[in-house]
This record gives C-alpha cells, structure tokens and sequence, in this order.
C-alpha cells in the first residue's frame, strides 16, 4: 500500500511507520518538525519518504496526494505548541 502519514515524525506517526514499513508498504511523511523528531525518518530509508512542511499548505498537500497517490492517509499531525496561538492549532488539528 501507499500510505501517507501527516507527522510522521510525531509519537503515533513514528510508531505506524515501525509497524507498517517493515511489511513493506511506500510511505510518505509530510512534517513540518515543530514537535516531531527528525530522526525517527531518517534519510535513505527504502519505501519512507519524508516532506518537509505545513498541512495547512494547500498547495503542498495537493501536490503530494497527485504525486504519491495515497491509497490510506492517516492524519497524525497537531498543533498544540502555543496555546495563545490558536489559529495554527485549529488550521493543523
């Protein structure tokens, strides 16, 4: 399967990804790293790719979904950081 995950660098997208890769499935990461850990995508790794950058990026998101063609999507990604900031929790969660 193509499954794109959105904060895959994150506690639950980090964890799917050591489930699901190891079975073989393509996937694609999108992350913006405020609160995810580069490391747990690292580069090179056969079937993972990695995004940098926001979901709230409407042109980013359609370009990975047109070009990766995602058959699952899980949407792991949150805003949670500031909470004076809200708008940006709202526009990611």
């Amino acid at each position: 399967m193509r499954i794109l995950i959105t904060g895959g660098a994150g506690c639950l997208g980090s964890n799917l990804i050591e489930h699901w890769l190891p079975e073989g499935h393509q996937i694609l990461v999108i992350d913006n790293f405020a609160t995810g850990k580069r490391e747990v995508v690292p580069a090179g790794v056969a079937g993972l790719e990695v995004v940098e950058g926001s979901i709230v990026n409407g042109a980013l998101i359609e370009a990975q979904f047109a070009r990766f063609q995602p058959e699952v999507v899980v949407h792991s990604a949150a805003a949670y950081k500031d909470p004076h900031d809200w708008l940006e929790d709202v526009a990611t969660n």
